[in-house]
């Protein structure tokens, strides 16, 4: 796995720059303005981020599937008390799942 920013650590106001991570859930849905988004569950080995992709571009979301890998780009906001990655760019990335989830004790 390459050497990035933990979701642990990831705080809002923190820029995100092709940072890869397990993408645990997703859900296209649409917003109050009529306009597609992307909700989606990002996880690595210490924990699991919200993040929303605002105005989605066409076909991305058909690309991904949860349990598989992406590299994500966006900044780290508040929502509700809680860190919440607002992403600029998303794309399919090859992992290995294992390296994703807590190690075993």
């Amino acid at each position: 796995m390459p050497t990035q920013e933990t979701i642990r650590d990831l705080k809002p106001g923190r820029q995100v720059k092709d940072a890869v991570y397990l993408l645990a859930e997703k859900q296209v849905r649409t917003a109050k303005n009529g306009s597609l988004f992307l909700s989606a569950r990002l996880r690595d080995a210490t924990g699991e981020i919200e993040a929303r992709f605002w105005d989605l571009p066409q076909g991305v979301a058909e690309t991904l599937d949860a349990g598989q890998g992406v590299r994500v780009s966006g900044e780290v906001t508040s929502f509700q008390g809680r860190a919440q990655l607002r992403l600029d760019a998303i794309a399919p990335q090859t992992i290995q799942a294992r390296d994703f989830f807590p190690a075993s004790a």
